[in-house]
C-alpha cells in the first residue's frame, strides 16, 4: 500500500463515500452526536472557571446585561452550577448516542457487504472502524467552525494554528516516513509524534498572545482568554484527527474487505518492513563478505553463500564457504520481529558454553551488521546428523538435551521471569475436562487430583532440562566427536527432566535408556526412578491436551498418570 498524503486521502474519501451512501442517517447521527459531545464537554469546562471567577470577585461585572444582573451573584452562581450539571450530562448522552448509531451503521455496513466471515473480532473491527471515522469527521467539522469563529474575532491566531497544523505534518513527516510508513509506526511512536506536535503548537499560540499583548495590538482581554481556550481544543482536536487517520489506515486492508463490495482479504504474505530481505535485496550476499572481512577480521577470497531450509520463519541461515573449503560457516540472521530469540539464544550459549559443554558449534560472532543480528558458527568439517529415520535423530537431539547441565544462575534468572510445569500446573486446569467428562471418567479424574499433591512433590523434585519449543525444527548436526550438537536455540524452557519428551507409541519408555546413557553427564539423573521422568512427560502432555481441548487424549494421559502412581505405591517397589 502506497503510504503518501494522496492515496490516504483518496482512499478516506472512498471509504467515507461508502459509508454516507450505504448509512447515511446513521452516519449524520454519529457525526452530529460526537460534535455536540465535543462542544458539551468545552462548555462544561469553561463554566467552572467562569463561576470562580465570578466567586472571587464578589459582585457582578458591569457589563452583564440587567436581568442577569437582578439575579443576584448567589443565584447565578447556582444557575450556572446547574448548567456545568446538564452540560456534563448532555455530554453522557451524546456520546452514547454516537456510540449506538455507530453500532448499527457498522452491522448495516456489514450487511450491505454480504461477506462470510473473514477474521476475528470481524463486528468489533467494524464498529471501532465505524466510530474513528465518524470521531474524524466530527473533529473535522468541529475544528473547522470553531477556526470560522475565531477568524471572527482573532484573525491573528488563527493563522498560527493553521502553520502549526502544517508543522505537525511536515515536521515529523507523518504521511510520508521512507523508513517507517505512517500505518507501520506503533502506537507508542504515533502517540509521541502527536503529543508532542500538539505541546508544541500550544506553546507557540501561547508565545504568540503574549507577545501580541505586550508589543502588537491585541483584542479585548476577556475574548482573547476564550480564543486561547477555544485554541486550544482546535489544537486537541487536529491532533484527534491524525489518531482517527493512523487508527483506520493501521487496518486498512481489513477495512477495506469488510466495507467495500468488490474488494476481498487477500493473505498478508509480503515482508516489507522486513530488514532482512531489504538487506538481501538491496546488497545480496555482498554483506557476507562485508561481515566476514571487518568483523571477523578473515582474509576474504572468494566466498560461496547458499540459503538453508529450516521451516523456520523470520531468520535467514546462509551456509558459506570461504575460499574454497578453506572454512565452512554458518550465518544466522535474526530479522526485526525475531531480535527477541537472538537475545534468548545469547543467554543459554554464554550459559552452555561457561561449562564447556559440547551442545552448539562454536560461537565466533554475535553483532549486527545493517540493523540485522547475526550469529556466526564455525561448521569446519562438522557433518549433519544423516540419521535415516526422523525420530532417530530427535531422540539422539533430546538424549544431546538431557546431558545439558543448567547453570545455578541461569536457573534463578529463569525461575524470576517465568514458572516451571511444576509451578505453574494444578487441579484447576481440569475444569472443562470435568464437564464433558462421564461418571466413570469423573471418578479417574477424582483419583488423579487425590494423587496430585504427591505428583506436584515429584515434579518439584525433579532436575531442569533444556527443552525447545521449536523441537521439530531443531538443526542438529554432529561434532568432531560424533555428539550431536543444535545450532538454534531460539525458544528455549527449563522444565524438570522429562517434560517435552514424546508420550506417543512405545517412546516413553525409551526415556529409560536415555536417561541411562546422559547420567555419564548428569550424575544426578539416576537418583530418581525413571518412572518420575515419565511422569514429567505425561503431565506436560496433559497439560497441552487440556489447553487445545483434545480432552480424550487428555483422559487417556491421566489413565497412564494413575497407573504409574498406583505402581509406586505397590509394596513390590
Amino acid at each position: 500500500m502506497q503510504n503518501t498524503f494522496s492515496y490516504i486521502t483518496k482512499w478516506l474519501t472512498s471509504l467515507g463515500g461508502e459509508i454516507t451512501r450505504v448509512t447515511p442517517s446513521a452516519t449524520i447521527i454519529s457525526v452530529v452526536a460526537s460534535l455536540v459531545a465535543q462542544i458539551a464537554l468545552l462548555i462544561t469546562f469553561l463554566l467552572p472557571l467562569k463561576i470562580l471567577m465570578l466567586v472571587s470577585s464578589q459582585h457582578l461585572p458591569d457589563f452583564l446585561p440587567s436581568p442577569i444582573q437582578a439575579m443576584g451573584l448567589e443565584l447565578l452562581v447556582l444557575v450556572l452550577c446547574l448548567l456545568t450539571l446538564s452540560f456534563y450530562f448532555l455530554q453522557i448522552a451524546a456520546t452514547k448516542v454516537a456510540e449506538k448509531s455507530s453500532m448499527k451503521g457498522a452491522q448495516k455496513l456489514l450487511d450491505s457487504s454480504n461477506k462470510v466471515l473473514l477474521f476475528d473480532n470481524q463486528k468489533e473491527l467494524a464498529k471501532n472502524a465505524y466510530q474513528q471515522f465518524s470521531g474524524l469527521l466530527s473533529c473535522l467539522l468541529f475544528s473547522i467552525i470553531s477556526l470560522t469563529a475565531l477568524f471572527l474575532f482573532y484573525p491573528e491566531i488563527v493563522m498560527v494554528i493553521l502553520v502549526c497544523a502544517l508543522l505537525l505534518v511536515n515536521l515529523h513527516t507523518i504521511f510520508g516516513n521512507s523508513e517507517y510508513p505512517f500505518n507501520k509506526l506503533s502506537h507508542v511512536q504515533i502517540a509521541f509524534k502527536v503529543n508532542s506536535s500538539v505541546g508544541a503548537s500550544f506553546f507557540i499560540v501561547f508565545i504568540f498572545i503574549v507577545i501580541d499583548f505586550l508589543y502588537l495590538s491585541p483584542p479585548n482581554f476577556l475574548i482573547a482568554f476564550v480564543c486561547f481556550i477555544l485554541s486550544r481544543q482546535i489544537i486537541a482536536n487536529l491532533g484527534s484527527v491524525v489518531r482517527h487517520i493512523y487508527a483506520l489506515t493501521k487496518n486498512h486492508d481489513k477495512i477495506t474487505a469488510l466495507f467495500f463490495h468488490h474488494h476481498v482479504l487477500e493473505p498478508n504474505t509480503s515482508d516489507t518492513d522486513s530488514t532482512l530481505w531489504q538487506l538481501i535485496e538491496t546488497k545480496q550476499y555482498q554483506w557476507v563478505s562485508i561481515l566476514l572481512r571487518e568483523y571477523l577480521g578473515l582474509n576474504v577470497k572468494e566466498v560461496s553463500v547458499s540459503w538453508l531450509d529450516t521451516r523456520l520463519r523470520n531468520f535467514g541461515f546462509f551456509e558459506v564457504d570461504l575460499n574454497k573449503g578453506e572454512k565452512h560457516l554458518l550465518i544466522k540472521a535474526f530479522d526485526k520481529a525475531a531480535l527477541p530469540q537472538a537475545t534468548h539464544e545469547e543467554a543459554l550459549l554464554q550459559d552452555i558454553s561457561s561449562q564447556k559443554l559440547i551442545s552448539s558449534p562454536p560461537l565466533l560472532l554475535t553483532d549486527n551488521i545493517a540493523g540485522i543480528r547475526c550469529h556466526i558458527y564455525d561448521l569446519t568439517d562438522i557433518l549433519p546428523l544423516n540419521q535415516s529415520e526422523p525420530w532417530a535423530q530427535e531422540l539422539e537431539t533430546l538424549e544431546l538435551l538431557l546431558g545439558l547441565t543448567p547453570s545455578d544462575a541461569l536457573g534463578r534468572q529463569y525461575s524470576r521471569s517465568k514458572q516451571t510445569l511444576a509451578e505453574r500446573f494444578g487441579t484447576a486446569q481440569l475444569k472443562y475436562l470435568k464437564l464433558v467428562s462421564s461418571q466413570t471418567e469423573q471418578l479417574c479424574i477424582a483419583q488423579f487430583i487425590d494423587e496430585f499433591g504427591e505428583l506436584s512433590t515429584i515434579l518439584k523434585s525433579l532436575p531442569l532440562w533444556f527443552i525447545s519449543s521449536q523441537s521439530n525444527q531443531i538443526l542438529a548436526i554432529r561434532s568432531h566427536e560424533s555428539l550431536p550438537m543444535v545450532v538454534h536455540w531460539g525458544k528455549w524452557e527449563l522444565e524438570p527432566i522429562g517434560a517435552g519428551w514424546p508420550v506417543n507409541g512405545d517412546k516413553l519408555e525409551l526415556i529409560k535408556n536415555s536417561i541411562k546413557k546422559a547420567s555419564r553427564y548428569r550424575s544426578k539423573l539416576d537418583v530418581n526412578p525413571a518412572t518420575f521422568y515419565q511422569l514429567a512427560a505425561l503431565t506436560y502432555a496433559l497439560e497441552k491436551y487440556l489447553i487445545n481441548f483434545r480432552f480424550r487424549k487428555a483422559l487417556k494421559i491421566i489413565n497412564e498418570i494413575n497407573s504409574i502412581m498406583r505402581e509406586l505405591k505397590s509394596p513390590s517397589l
